[in-house]
């Protein structure tokens, strides 16, 4: 849950998690219009949301807080925890779905604290809105049969008023296996002139693509509890006319040097139990979108937009599927120079 804040001041400072929203919120006054921004203009209320939806999840989470002014520097700013936090009860967190056009559920969210990790901002429990939404959300099937929207409102309690709204649409799967390459007849392995290949089907409304790589391992003498390293592989991002089936290519290199990274200092014996997951991670357009303009905002020069799609506010509501994998065994073969098995114990200490 990203609960970074955001601050409405004449002096914003350095700090590089709080620039792109700022510059963001600068870059619509300065370009929807030709009024020039003051920053000494009087302080006016800008929710900034953050909700990320994903089908196979049991909860879902709606952060909501605000640009803030106060007084003094940004630092001091930042410890006062209500300078972002709107108070219990001020707000109404909702979802509504709707099939074709029309309104088929509503799904209210409510407050609960969430602690954060340590850092320059205020850290003790973040409020965040959250509903169970298992079976709530339109699964694959119904979502290849009809048109589901979901739309997410905040009101304010006062006096029901809105405050923020926007909207997305979930991805789904087509049928059948979602990864098609490894399998069970082409294990996930390397030969000796050739790069593992890792193919899928596409999913609709998907935009970016990352498959993951879940390496199992375990160790002979420390209790003997399977674990594992996610490997992930070079993405994939999509753009139209958008195709049924997806591919890209992890080379032996790179899956060695990021086992070899992983294990450095490591000598415990170590067994290979030839089995991998394969995940695709995907998300729709405008969480891609969000994602693209953060990523690109570091650096000195932040004079760009940052996406957001929050009508009445700034943040980023999208959708995501990040459990959508097929199990697969591994290459065993010994093959000095080739096998999966000899190149783990070849490269890897205390793999045997």
């Amino acid at each position: 849950m990203n609960t970074r804040k955001h601050k409405q001041h004449r002096n914003y400072g350095p700090l590089s998690a709080l620039l792109p929203i700022v510059c963001i919120f600068i870059t619509i006054l300065t370009t929807s219009c030709e009024v020039e921004f003051s920053p000494n203009a009087d302080w006016k209320e800008v929710p900034v949301v953050y909700c990320v939806l994903d089908q196979d999840d049991s909860i879902s989470w709606v952060r909501v807080e605000r640009c803030y002014l106060s007084e003094g520097d940004i630092y001091s700013g930042g410890m006062i925890a209500d300078s972002i936090n709107y108070p219990q009860g001020a707000l109404q967190v909702a979802i509504l779905a709707y099939k074709n056009g029309n309104l088929i559920d509503s799904i209210p969210f409510t407050y609960t604290l969430m602690d954060r990790d340590e850092g320059n901002f205020v850290a003790e429990g973040q409020p965040v809105y959250q509903a169970v939404t298992y079976r709530r959300l339109a699964d694959d099937y119904r979502l290849r049969l009809d048109n589901y929207t979901y739309e997410l409102r905040i009101r304010r309690t006062s006096d029901g008023s809105m405050l923020a709204r926007a909207a997305t649409t979930l991805l789904s799967r087509q049928e059948g296996s979602l990864v098609l390459t490894p399998n069970d007849n082409t294990p996930f392995g390397f030969s000796a002139t050739r790069n593992c290949k890792i193919e899928w089907r596409s999913l609709n409304n998907g935009r970016y693509y990352q498959p993951v790589v879940r390496f199992y391992y375990l160790y002979k003498y420390l209790g003997g509890d399977t674990l594992f390293i996610d490997l992930p592989c070079s993405p994939r991002v999509c753009v139209p006319p958008y195709a049924n089936l997806y591919n890209t290519q992890y080379s032996r290199e790179a899956f060695l040097k990021n086992l070899r990274d992983h294990f450095e200092g490591d000598t415990n014996t170590k067994i290979y139990p030839q089995l991998f997951d394969i995940y695709i991670n995907c998300c729709n357009e405008e969480l891609y979108a969000y994602l693209s303009s953060v990523s690109s905002a570091s650096g000195i020069d932040q004079s760009h937009a940052v996406y957001s799609n929050i009508e009445g506010g700034l943040g980023v509501f999208g959708a995501r599927r990040a459990n959508l994998y097929r199990r697969v065994p591994g290459d065993p073969s010994d093959r000095p120079g080739v096998g999966l098995h000899a190149l783990l114990k070849d490269s890897i200490p205390g793999f045997i």
